[in-house]
């Protein structure tokens, strides 16, 4: 399942793809969804990026808890290659907060540690430190 997020990420380099959700600490099951999250100013691009592909959606909004503010965000659901995936589509000023919590890296970043995952069985995990570095482990994944 992590090589076709690695395919979906790659395809929506674009919007800052961020990998979330049980596909990411390695708990999804064989009937999982892949969770992204994306960082743009223009909602309307993502779908419309959808929408040149011939892919299909729908669109829910999910609540987006941020220190005391409380918001909606929009969902894009579809499937790729028969996976459901889940678009989380967050302001572009929101990558730098905490909306991506349990997201690991952007793609540029994250397909290194995904192609690891797929090869080796391992995957990177990293932590924001308060000088606002980032700092990795390694974790052997089932």
């Amino acid at each position: 399942m992590r090589t076709l997020a690695l395919e979906v990420m790659h395809a929506f380099e674009q919007f800052r793809p961020y990998l979330a959700g049980p596909v990411l600490k390695g708990t999804a099951g064989r009937y999982g969804e892949i969770d992204l999250q994306l960082f743009t100013d223009d909602c309307k691009a993502v779908e419309l990026f959808l929408l040149n592909r011939g892919i299909s959606y729908d669109v829910s909004d999910q609540r987006h808890y941020n220190s005391d503010q409380v918001r909606a965000v929009s969902v894009l659901k579809c499937n790729w290659s028969g996976v459901p995936i889940n678009l989380a589509v967050y302001a572009l000023r929101d990558e730098r907060s905490g909306a991506r919590s349990d997201a690991l890296f952007p793609v540029r970043q994250q397909e290194h540690a995904l192609e690891m995952v797929c090869v080796e069985g391992q995957i990177a995990v990293c932590d924001e430190t308060d000088d606002g570095l980032w700092r990795g482990r390694g974790e052997r994944t089932q």
